[in-house]
């Protein structure tokens, strides 16, 4: 959900967003794994409107 503005006043609704996302892991070993993943999030109707987000992130994995 978001907020909708009109005329100054402002209501609860649906806003829409596409996300799209890329990893990739590389496995050490048998139990070992490190991987980069980044996620795209914008509007759905809007992409080029600020709030844009971009997230990054590094992971370790152990499997047992």
């Amino acid at each position: 959900t978001g907020l909708a503005c009109v005329a100054g006043t402002c209501q609860v609704s649906m806003v829409p967003e596409v996300h799209a996302g890329l990893s990739v892991d590389i496995q050490l070993g048998r139990r070992w794994a490190v991987g980069l993943a980044l996620r795209y999030f914008a509007l759905l109707f809007k992409p080029q409107v600020y709030p844009v987000y971009l997230l990054g992130a590094f992971r370790l994995t152990a499997r047992f």
